[in-house]
């Protein structure tokens, strides 16, 4: 099972939620939110926040929910069938986006409830679509 970890990055703009998702250039390319592998005695929390910093250029202020969301899913490389679960940290981010352009060659930021229509795969809608509810459920506490 391959492992990674990543940030849902959010923005509150005039009383409506944004995210920043990105378009990698590998296998054809296609849309998701920044992650990666955990490095050697990173946190998986740390290594989701290098990573968002590496891809995007935009820094973690705090958490919005502190569990990660799950998204498991299998895939094909030169027709070994692999399994892989990422871990993404709902978070508020800052800064200027900078792309790393040798991974990512796009990034925009869309209404979140829009993101499930600008996402490539079904994982990744069926994350927005969690990200939605657990935002949702914050705001009626």
């Amino acid at each position: 099972m391959e492992l990674a970890y990543g940030v849902i990055p959010l923005q509150l703009r005039d009383g409506k939620w944004y995210t920043f998702i990105i378009h990698r250039t590998k296998s054809g390319g296609f849309w998701e939110f920044p992650k990666g592998h955990l490095d050697e005695g990173e946190t998986q929390l740390q290594a989701a926040e290098r990573e968002l910093k590496e891809e995007t250029g935009l820094e973690l202020m705090y958490l919005v929910h502190k569990e990660p969301l799950v998204e498991s899913y299998r895939y094909e490389i030169e027709g070994d069938t692999r399994s892989k679960q990422v871990y993404y940290y709902l978070a508020i981010v800052q800064g200027e986006v900078q792309l790393q352009r040798s991974e990512v060659d796009d990034g925009k930021w869309v209404p979140l409830e829009e993101a499930v229509d600008h996402v490539t795969y079904e994982t990744s809608r069926s994350l927005c679509e969690k990200v939605v509810s657990a935002l949702a459920t914050l705001g009626s506490r």
